[in-house]
C-alpha cells in the first residue's frame, strides 16, 4: 500500500527561512485523478511556482509509466527529479499535500491501469493539430520523461534493453526522445516513427511490454505503490 509518512525535519542552516511541517498525510491515493484533477496538476506543472526542471504533465506521464514499468525507484528518490528540486518548495502545507497527493494519485492509476486494464492503457501526449506526423500529437516530451526514468535505475534497465524484442522497443522511445526540430531523414527509423498514425499505440505497446517483462522478476508484486518519505519545504515556516 503507498502511504505517505512526514519526512524527518532538516537541519536548519543560518537565513534558512524553510521547514518540513509535521503531521503531512496524504488520503485517498487509489482514486483515480478526474480531469479536472489532471488539468489541475498539469496547470501547477506550468505554472510560475516550479523550478525550471520541472517536468510537464507529458513528461510526467512517461517518466512515471518508466518507472511504474521497470525496476522499483521510490517516490521519495524520484519526486525531486520530477518537481526539479531536491526539496520542493511550496507556499503552505495545504499546497504541498493537494500537489503532492495530486502526483501519488496520478501514478497510482499509471499502475493500477497497466496491472489491471493494460488493453486501455494510453500515453499522455500533448495534441499539435498542426502537426502533419505521428498523428498530430507531440511523442517527445512523453518519450523524454520515459528515458529520464529508465536513467534512474540505468544499470538495471541495460540488459533488459539488449533483450532481442525490448531493445527495438526502447530504442524507438529513446530516438523519438532524442528527436530535434529537424525533419528526419526519409527512410530512417525516426521517419518511419513519426510517420505512424498511431504513436498511442506504439509507446502504449512498448509500456505494457515492458511493464510485463519486469513483473516476471522476483521483486516485483509489492513494489509498485510503496510507503515513502516526502521531503518537501514551505516558505516562511
Amino acid at each position: 500500500m503507498l502511504m505517505a509518512r512526514k519526512s524527518a525535519s532538516p537541519r536548519r542552516r543560518r537565513g534558512d527561512t524553510t521547514q518540513t511541517p509535521p503531521g503531512f498525510e496524504l488520503p485517498g491515493l487509489f482514486e483515480p485523478l478526474s480531469v479536472a484533477e489532471r488539468d489541475e496538476l498539469a496547470a501547477y506543472l506550468a505554472s510560475e511556482d516550479v523550478p525550471p526542471g520541472c517536468m510537464d504533465i507529458s513528461t510526467l506521464h512517461g517518466f512515471l509509466s518508466a518507472l511504474i514499468s521497470g525496476p522499483a525507484v521510490l517516490p521519495a528518490e524520484w519526486l525531486p527529479h520530477a518537481l526539479g528540486a531536491p526539496t520542493p518548495l511550496f507556499s503552505s502545507t495545504e499546497q504541498a499535500r493537494r500537489i503532492f497527493g495530486l502526483i501519488v494519485r496520478f501514478s497510482n492509476g499509471i499502475a493500477l491501469q497497466l496491472r489491471d486494464d493494460p488493453l486501455n492503457f494510453l500515453p499522455f501526449l500533448f495534441s499539435d493539430p498542426g502537426r502533419s506526423d505521428a498523428g498530430s500529437v507531440m511523442p517527445e516530451p512523453w518519450c523524454m520523461g520515459y528515458v529520464r526514468g529508465v536513467t534512474l535505475r540505468a544499470q538495471a534497465w541495460e540488459p533488459v534493453t539488449r533483450e532481442p524484442l525490448l531493445a527495438g522497443l526502447f530504442e524507438a522511445i529513446a530516438t523519438i526522445a532524442s528527436r530535434d526540430d529537424e525533419d528526419p531523414p526519409p527512410g530512417t527509423m525516426l521517419d518511419n516513427l513519426m510517420a505512424h498514425e498511431s504513436m498511442y499505440l506504439v509507446l502504449a505497446s512498448a509500456t505494457i511490454v515492458f511493464y510485463r517483462r519486469w513483473q516476471q522478476e522476483p521483486e516485483q508484486p509489492e513494489r509498485r505503490m510503496v510507503s515513502t518519505e516526502f521531503p518537501f519545504a514551505v516558505a516562511g515556516l
